[in-house]
């Protein structure tokens, strides 16, 4: 979705995409005032605005939205929904915006630094193209809770395979605090919100063999079946085997619960040449749980 060597293109999931990613419409909501509250009036840019699962009712909402992505087919999906004329897009690569300095005064993205192999080129992009007091916001993605320990099992059964070829958040997010102080921000605030997953083992691991998630796509046949494979009444990652029962907060209904946590980075006020300034935010988002 977000562009430059190695990195992922969506095009091959663009139809199963927004019936795998699911947001609950109450985070989704959530997130929505998270940007009408910290981005600048005027015009915003997305970049691997996908098949516009944020852009499009943001737009909806009065923001002029500029979504650029690497994927043919996950654009012709957002130009096909209901609302989408508010949100012009365009193919290109994130780590080299076709965008002049300070063209916008606000930019966020979602669920796609891990998927750019030079993510803190995109970093240094996007804090090129914001201009002086301008935002950014940026949702990361991963997995939480015990979603992120079933995945961290099929990393380990997949090996390097399964690992993000970007940002890769198992340690926590330090590396993407770094890349943005070193383009001149620094995180001021941390804000978290509860959301719900309507979703099962069952489903996960189904969705998982039919490789809808970008971690599947490099992994061999055999291997992804054997990590992938039935076990008794339930399912394993590969030997270890993990419980279908109803009891299992991951098979409860609305979903289990995860949180967003959104951080704020200021940008310094102009000072000496070659200083930039503004706020670079950066949002945990309340759907990390389908990233891939």
């Amino acid at each position: 979705m977000g562009g430059g060597a190695g990195s992922v293109s969506f095009e091959r999931a663009a139809e199963v995409y927004d019936r795998t990613r699911l947001t609950d419409p109450v985070a989704l909501a959530g997130a929505l005032d998270l940007l009408d509250r910290v981005l600048p009036s005027g015009r915003v840019l997305e970049i691997g605005v996908g098949t516009g699962a944020v852009a499009v009712p943001l737009a909806e909402r009065g923001r002029r939205v500029i979504g650029l992505d690497v994927s043919k087919a996950m654009l012709e999906r957002l130009r096909a929904k209901e609302g989408a004329g508010g949100v012009a897009v365009a193919i290109a690569d994130a780590t080299r915006l076709p965008v002049a300095d300070g063209a916008f005064r606000g930019a966020y993205c979602r669920w796609v630094l891990h998927l750019i192999a030079s993510w803190r080129e995109a970093v240094r992009e996007l804090c090129r193209v914001v201009a002086s007091g301008g935002v950014i916001v940026v949702e990361p993605g991963g997995y939480a809770g015990g979603w992120r320990e079933v995945w961290l099992r099929f990393v380990e059964e997949l090996g390097p395979a399964a690992e993000p070829v970007g940002l890769d958040a198992r340690g926590g997010y330090v590396d993407l605090d770094e890349a943005f102080a070193a383009a001149g921000a620094t995180k001021s605030e941390v804000t978290e919100t509860p959301m719900q997953i309507d979703s099962s083992l069952e489903r996960f691991f189904d969705e998982a063999s039919a490789r809808a998630y970008s971690w599947t796509w490099r992994a061999g046949d055999a291997d992804l079946a054997r990590a992938a494979r039935p076990y008794g009444r339930g399912r394993s990652v590969g030997s270890v085997p993990i419980s279908r029962n109803r009891s299992h907060p991951m098979r409860r209904s609305p979903g289990a619960s995860t949180t967003c946590a959104a951080e704020r980075y200021p940008v310094p006020a102009p000072g000496p040449p070659g200083r930039r300034a503004g706020r670079s935010p950066s949002c945990r988002s309340p759907r990390s749980t389908r990233s891939g």
